[in-house]
């Protein structure tokens, strides 16, 4: 029988998960959970963002480092005021531009052309323009009143009656154009001043805003807490050049301790000490007057103002000497040459071996004084008390002394020489002003002897005693005292001489029997000339303080107007260089000044007929480019070297006579001599100038040399001087009588007008503290 067998009941199995509530993970509470403390994160997150921003924000709105280089501190410049964050010192960064003040940096970005310049070329191509707050002064347009008015808001095209040209008065044609341009440019319009007085130079000058002219870039935080302008670093030199450049000619300059002071009728600069930055120069004044006597003026003007102050001698065609190299026979080759500006300072620096000339070599002395007017110039100054007491005329006893010609270089030159229609400064102790007395006396002298031998003669007139001072000659400015000529045409240069460059088209502009006479055939045989009164006074002995005197007496009352002394003389030259233009343009009818006044006696220009004045802007610019801008015709160059020579042989400030009798000579010399008239430069050892042709990489050695020769041009001495006695014709086909006869009567001419340019140097301001002072002081600048 079997046992029992016991059976334990079967056990659920275990259940994979619980459902009882109770912290497991899993459970839809700690989803919740997690998603909450996510939302509170972002939320403390954001806030501490919005906290953050809203400081950023608000340290950028209210930081004193940018308000500094806003627009209202800095003008238009704030343009390139770089701001941004930094993080390591979680502040904002302000970084303001330090500004490169070398003239020659800024004028090569003054004024550049936009787009209404080049529309204004197609379409109006004769019409001048005038700066908006001009015509608002004068009553032209309504301050309010701008958008019809067909210019770029700084400035607008003018028609008859000095009106600005209208959208209305556009053609059809013109009106889409116009249009057009502006839809796809912007123009910053009307002209506002900030309260930096450097700004405000810059505006004044119409200097592009660009990072072009920046040398680096300042933090703001080292602007002083008591000054509200960024401060510009300036050489003192290049401070005093900006200030000539802008019309302020009282200048009183310490370098030694790096201040100046000076002022015109608008501006004034002045030394001020600033605590907790030092000494600085401070501007202020009336930069929207100052602005609207710049504005009009042309870039190439300005740079000539600077040229002056700083020792250029202005030339003729291309490129300009200076007060320390004047060589006449480089200078005459250069002309023939049709050398630019580098080829003449490559020619200098090659050749500069005069400028460490030991005195105490007298060959190697005598070289340097022959090329330098600065040396001679110092020369004279220092052996005139040695032979005043024992000469009745030391003058040539020091030249032919010393040179072996009779008249200093800088006197030779001023028969030709150009001048501009702005007031200037130059270093006139340097190179000019020792000689002023003596050519005080020669001018007196020579007048009395004009008087006698009946030579040229000198009359006032009624007509031209009233234009003057009343403003009525359309190319005198009645209004300034530093631009004294306004050119009536754009495109040719405002630098005149009567060596090429054609100055009729600037006298045509006077509707006046005494402009007529000047070109008029038959009155080139009248030894008479109508000048101002002042000028005959200073002619016959006056001194400029004196007419300057006589001058402000005489003015009308009632009548608000600039009559300035070196105005009378601009005219004076004006009339003189016309005339022996004209001359020239009859002994030698093909060259392009016979063309020109072939022209202006054939059509009568009236200056409100743009169609005539645009047949003569034509022939001028045809005068100007026979071959190439500014130069001029190969005969005419001859003929300086003619000029040169006879004040090598005879005093140019003495007796007509005399000089007339060794023109004769040295033409008869001539007639016998084979050689260049313009000969080649004589070569120097190249090998020694390596140093000049290693740091100027656009010049090579075997270049130069191809300089040094003779230019195809050149005459010989026999051929020109046969050339002179030959015969000319009139336009009627008939003899007008020998060449040299003509050349004889512009002899007078070219003594006086040497005068007139000596008497225009006496009206310069002094500018050689600013020329010796060169690029050594520098000075910290705040301009308010």
């Amino acid at each position: 029988m079997s046992s029992p067998t016991s059976t334990a009941p079967a056990l659920a199995p275990a259940p994979t998960s619980v459902t009882a509530s109770g912290g497991q993970p899993g459970s839809d509470s700690d989803n919740v959970s997690d998603s909450l403390v996510a939302l509170l994160a972002l939320v403390f997150a954001a806030i501490a963002f919005i906290i953050a921003f809203l400081q950023v924000l608000l340290q950028y709105l209210t930081s004193n480092q940018r308000d500094k280089c806003l627009s209202g501190a800095v003008g238009v410049w704030s343009r390139l005021t770089k701001t941004g964050w930094d993080f390591g010192r979680w502040r904002i960064r302000v970084h303001y531009p330090q500004i490169q003040f070398d003239p020659d940096v800024l004028l090569e970005h003054r004024d550049p052309r936009n787009a209404v310049d080049t529309w204004k070329e197609k379409y109006f191509p004769n019409h001048d323009s005038r700066s908006r707050r001009q015509l608002v002064k004068d009553g032209i347009i309504q301050p309010g009143v701008r958008k019809w008015y067909i210019g770029d808001g700084g400035g607008y095209i003018i028609k008859e009656g000095f009106r600005p040209i209208t959208f209305w008065d556009l053609s059809i044609i013109q009106k889409f154009t116009w249009l057009w341009l502006r839809l796809w440019n912007r123009f910053d319009g009307e002209l506002y001043f900030a309260k930096a007085g450097w700004a405000n130079v810059l505006a004044t000058l119409s200097i592009a805003v660009t990072d072009r002219i920046v040398q680096e870039y300042e933090d703001a935080d080292k602007i002083p807490t008591g000054v509200d302008v960024p401060v510009q670093r300036i050489q003192l030199a290049h401070l005093s050049l900006l200030c000539y450049m802008i019309n302020i000619k009282n200048i009183e300059l310490k370098p030694e301790e790096g201040s100046i002071e000076a002022h015109n009728a608008f501006v004034r600069v002045s030394t001020q000490p600033i605590p907790g930055l030092g000494q600085v120069v401070v501007i202020d004044g009336d930069f929207g007057s100052l602005h609207d006597e710049i504005w009009p003026l042309d870039t190439s003007t300005i740079r000539s103002v600077y040229s002056i102050a700083r020792g250029d001698i202005l030339g003729i065609a291309r490129f300009n000497a200076n007060i320390e190299y004047l060589d006449t026979d480089a200078f005459l080759h250069g002309l023939l040459k049709n050398w630019d500006q580098d080829t003449w300072t490559m020619h200098e620096e090659v050749s500069a071996s005069h400028r460490f000339v030991n005195v105490n070599d007298p060959m190697g002395y005598a070289a340097y004084l022959r090329v330098s007017p600065r040396r001679q110039a110092a020369y004279y100054s220092e052996s005139m008390p040695n032979y005043t007491p024992y000469l009745s005329d030391p003058w040539s006893t020091i030249w032919s002394k010393s040179m072996g010609f009779l008249t200093p270089t800088i006197i030779q030159y001023l028969g030709i020489m150009p001048f501009i229609g702005l007031w200037c400064a130059a270093p006139l102790d340097l190179f000019i002003a020792p000689y002023s007395p003596y050519l005080k006396r020669s001018r007196e002298a020579w007048y009395q002897d004009q008087r006698d031998n009946n030579g040229l003669s000198f009359v006032s007139n009624p007509q031209m005693e009233a234009d003057l001072p009343y403003g009525s000659i359309p190319f005198l400015k009645a209004d300034s005292e530093f631009e004294l000529i306004t050119n009536p045409i754009a495109t040719v240069s405002d630098i005149f001489t009567w060596v090429g460059f054609p100055l009729i088209n600037i006298l045509q502009w006077w509707d006046s029997d005494i402009a007529k006479d000047v070109v008029s055939e038959l009155e080139l045989e009248n030894p008479v000339l109508t000048f101002p009164a002042s000028v005959i006074h200073l002619l016959n002995g006056g001194s400029v303080d004196d007419i300057r005197q006589i001058m402000r007496d005489s003015r009308p009352l009632g009548k608000n107007f600039t009559y300035v002394l070196e105005s009378t003389i601009i005219l004076s030259l004006i009339m003189v260089d016309c005339r022996l233009q004209a001359l020239w343009a009859l002994l030698d009818k093909d060259s392009s000044l016979g063309k020109i006044y072939r022209t202006v006696r054939t059509n009568k220009i009236e200056p409100t007929d743009f169609k005539s004045l645009g047949d003569l802007i034509e022939a001028s610019r045809f005068c100007l480019t026979v071959r190439g801008d500014y130069s001029i015709d190969p005969t005419l160059v001859h003929f300086t070297r003619l000029w040169f020579e006879l004040g090598r042989r005879a005093d140019l400030t003495g007796e007509t006579s005399r000089l007339q009798r060794q023109l004769t000579d040295i033409l008869d010399e001539w007639q016998s001599d084979d050689g260049y008239c313009i000969p080649g430069i004589p070569r120097v050892d190249l090998s020694q100038q390596n140093q000049y042709f290693k740091y100027n990489q656009d010049f090579k050695p075997e270049d130069y040399a191809k300089e040094f020769v003779p230019s195809p041009d050149s005459m010989t001495k026999r051929n020109f001087a046969n050339w002179l006695k030959g015969d000319f014709e009139l336009e009627d086909g008939s003899s007008g009588g020998t060449r040299v006869e003509v050349v004889r009567k512009m002899i007078p001419l070219l003594q006086l007008r040497t005068f007139l340019m000596g008497l225009s140097y006496d009206c310069y301001a002094d500018s050689s503290k600013v020329y010796l002072v060169g690029a050594a002081a520098t000075v910290n600048v705040r301009l308010v």
